[in-house]
């Protein structure tokens, strides 16, 4: 009877490591768990060229090849017409022409920004930590956990950043040092495996012949059989050297492109190093057919002739095999030794089997497997649609709130676009509040979510709360595109008594005092299969505590601070939530939310472990729902939804 056997007591065992590669690609393919031991070739893999593109731009930002590399990387995944319009742009270097062609669009720019601080901070943090921040500032880690082999790619990163640390702790060594090892490691070290799996011992195992001597697998799979043995013989305009037979080369006739003569000394080296690897070629062979214990598969590409001294020359030729027929009946004698009556006798027994010879190889269900299932499961017609399964996404605290608020507010706005379209209507509707004269330039009014992105803008820069001013200006004239001396005074006033009132309070102070902060600080991590984002105006780091502040322009009195804060706690929750998945060891988290109009009398909320685990399950709910279309309205809250009509209805009630 058949009986299924596990993937870790498979084995593929090949020749050359030349061969792992097509092997690699073709377990991918295929979505079999698979584990290379020893493998090679671990500094040569794309990841360590990017990384070293990065390290290689930040110690010299004039460094065009580097640049052009890691843009067009899994960093930034810049495309090739992208590249070539950058370098048609003004400037010296190709970063240079990057800033100027970052001007026209917000994407770019953020690549700048981004490009900007680790230039900053490369000489002031340790490699390992560069290197955390390199690849979650740029998202590296979820553009290679799309990929077919992330599980490798992620082992792999994780591997380099472990050889980091310990380059580091071995003696005084810089960012210049690390740089240099990388590249001489990828010049010179060729037999570098890649990084072991956690779940490796649940795969088949590919290794070269050599590796596997003393082992043994139930399976066995020989690849590659038609692969001929490597040519000891010394060729034309080549030179070897041995310590029985000296200098050895073949001798020109005349001039150096005329025939080569081979000396009879040459002859007799040739011969006895041939024979040499024809033995080493069965004794090596020898060893991969005796791995397996149960089953034995030998291939081979015979769409050509077989190659002299192969593995499959040597069998065929051996036993007499016609690779042409279905079967090979092998047949032979044995010695068996047994003990009878306390002495040892002897006996011939003939062993006589059949092997199999397949030349087309599908993927066949197992027969067993099925009938078992078949029996088990009752049949139905199903006339649903197939639902489209995401994976991978990114989900922010805004998305979140929204659907907590109202399922349908959400579909409104992210599924069916209503957000754009509502602009849109009150932009171009008609205004019944006449004027007949023209306002003057020095009357033109900011927007109010225009005020609450420079407001933020403003903090996020940690500008010195006696000079920010200038830099106000600024931001309305570059950021924000208003012509200078036609913004109204009023609205730099309402901005300039906001920070102030902010500047001058007691929260500020007490926030100023910490010296471990990050301003905007984005943060992702992988729930199950989604990843939860977002960005956190400030956030301090205080030993084993950690406080998350989020700013606020609401324009409201003092009383209704505790009534609206109630409709952020949500995303109060969410932030905790992902700093706690991303940062475990921290021993506690307070959420505080500074309405600026009022600093000082802020909303304080810590979430305990018991509130966070739930609300992780929420989460994951919230995200099942969304994925399904399940939209639910929410009545309750049509009176404060923009979406509703004029008697506070929903929309598609």
């Amino acid at each position: 009877s058949k009986k299924e056997i596990e993937l870790k007591n498979i084995a593929v065992l090949c020749r050359k490591r030349s061969s792992f590669k097509e092997l690699e690609e073709s377990f991918l393919k295929y979505k079999i768990p698979f584990s290379i031991i020893g493998g090679q070739g671990y500094y040569q893999k794309q990841i360590i060229f990017d990384v070293h593109n990065y390290i290689s731009f930040l110690i010299n930002p004039q460094n065009d090849l580097a640049l052009v590399g890691i843009l067009r990387s899994p960093f930034f995944t810049f495309s090739d017409s992208n590249l070539f319009e950058i370098s048609l742009c003004n400037g010296e270097t190709f970063f240079d022409k990057l800033k100027t062609f970052s001007s026209k669009d917000i994407y770019f720019q953020r690549t700048i920004k981004i490009l900007e601080e680790h230039i900053s901070i490369a000489f002031k943090t340790d490699i390992p930590e560069l290197l955390n921040k390199i690849l979650k500032d740029t998202f590296y880690w979820s553009v290679i956990s799309a990929k077919n082999n992330s599980e490798q790619e992620i082992a792999n990163l994780k591997k380099l950043i472990g050889i980091s640390s310990n380059f580091t702790e071995q003696s005084f060594k810089n960012l210049f040092d690390f740089a240099q090892y990388l590249k001489n490691a990828i010049d010179t070290i060729d037999d570098e495996g890649q990084a072991a799996l956690i779940n490796e011992e649940n795969s088949v195992k590919i290794m070269t012949i050599h590796q596997s001597k003393g082992l043994e697998f139930e399976a066995v799979f020989i690849f590659n059989c038609n692969q001929p043995m490597r040519d000891p013989r010394i060729k034309s305009k080549q030179i070897a050297v041995d310590k029985n037979y000296g200098v050895l080369f073949k001798v020109p006739q005349g001039s150096y492109f005329e025939d080569y003569l081979t000396p009879p000394i040459l002859c007799l080296y040739n011969f006895i190093n041939y024979r040499k690897n024809l033995a080493e070629s069965k004794r090596l062979l020898y060893v991969a057919l005796t791995r397996a214990v149960k089953y034995l598969f030998i291939s081979a590409d015979l769409t050509k002739s077989i190659k002299e001294n192969s593995f499959a020359d040597h069998i065929t030729s051996s036993l007499g095999v016609d690779v042409e027929s279905e079967f090979y009946d092998f047949k032979s004698e044995l010695e068996f030794w047994e003990s009878k009556d306390g002495n040892e006798q002897s006996s011939i027994k003939e062993i006589n089997f059949n092997v199999s010879i397949t030349k087309d190889i599908s993927i066949e269900t197992n027969e067993l497997i099925t009938k078992n299932v078949d029996a088990q499961i009752d049949h139905s017609i199903l006339l649903d649609k197939i639902k489209h399964r995401e994976s991978t996404e990114f989900v922010s605290a805004t998305k979140i709130v929204m659907f907590t608020q109202c399922p349908v507010k959400y579909k409104l706005t992210y599924d069916l676009g209503y957000s754009k379209f509502l602009e849109a209507i009150n932009k171009d509707a008609p205004s019944f509040d006449f004027k007949f004269e023209q306002p003057d330039e020095d009357e033109i009014e900011v927007t109010a979510d225009v005020k609450g992105k420079i407001i933020h803008k403003v903090l996020e820069m940690d500008l010195d709360k006696d000079n920010y001013k200038t830099e106000l200006i600024s931001l309305l004239e570059n950021e924000y595109q208003f012509e200078k001396n036609i913004v109204n005074a009023n609205s730099i006033n309402e901005i300039s008594q906001v920070l102030d009132k902010y500047f001058s309070s007691k929260i500020y102070d007490e926030i100023s005092e910490y010296n471990s902060s990050r301003n905007e600080y984005e943060i992702y991590s992988l729930i199950d299969d989604f990843y939860l984002y977002g960005i956190i105006d400030k956030i301090i780091f205080d030993g084993n505590k950690i406080k998350i502040i989020d700013y606020k322009t609401d324009d409201i009195k003092v009383d209704e601070i505790k009534e609206r804060s109630e409709n952020y706690l949500p995303q109060l929750k969410f932030y905790s939530l992902l700093t706690s998945t991303i940062l475990p060891n921290v021993n506690e988290i307070e959420c505080r939310l500074i309405f600026l109009k009022h600093p000082d009398n802020f909303f304080v909320v810590r979430f305990s472990k018991e509130e966070l685990k739930n609300f992780r399950e929420e989460v994951k709910i919230i995200v099942n729902k969304i994925r399904s279309k399940d939209y639910a309205s929410n009545l309750d809250h049509c009176v404060k939804c923009h979406f509703s009509d004029f008697k506070n209805n929903c929309v598609l009630k």
